[in-house]
């Protein structure tokens, strides 16, 4: 959920964005970077284009975030993305200092 909230915050440059988000979070980004990189990474991409483009009504902004496959409140979402999941799903969470 971090890694996702940091992306949303800076995408602009998407892969140095999952690199600095990676290291601040502290996991290794050559995996997924291989992904990326490779077949599955523009498997997934494709997919995700498809269903972006599949959206009624259609994403007026990207990104657009689905949660129970609504995208309402996308503004609130890119906000503060683990409110509104835990909002979206009945979920307390108590945070903590690491």
């Amino acid at each position: 959920m971090h890694y996702v909230q940091c992306m949303i915050a800076d995408n602009y440059e998407p892969l140095d964005a999952a690199a600095r988000c990676a290291k601040e979070l502290n996991f290794d980004w050559s995996p997924v970077q291989r992904c990326v990189s490779g077949r599955q990474g523009e498997e997934l991409l494709v997919a995700a284009g498809d269903s972006t483009l599949a959206l009624r009504p259609k994403a007026s902004f990207i990104p657009t975030v689905l949660l129970n496959d609504s995208q309402e409140d996308q503004k609130a979402i890119l906000k503060n993305l683990l409110r509104e999941v835990c909002r979206k799903y009945q979920v307390t969470v108590v945070m903590t200092k690491s």
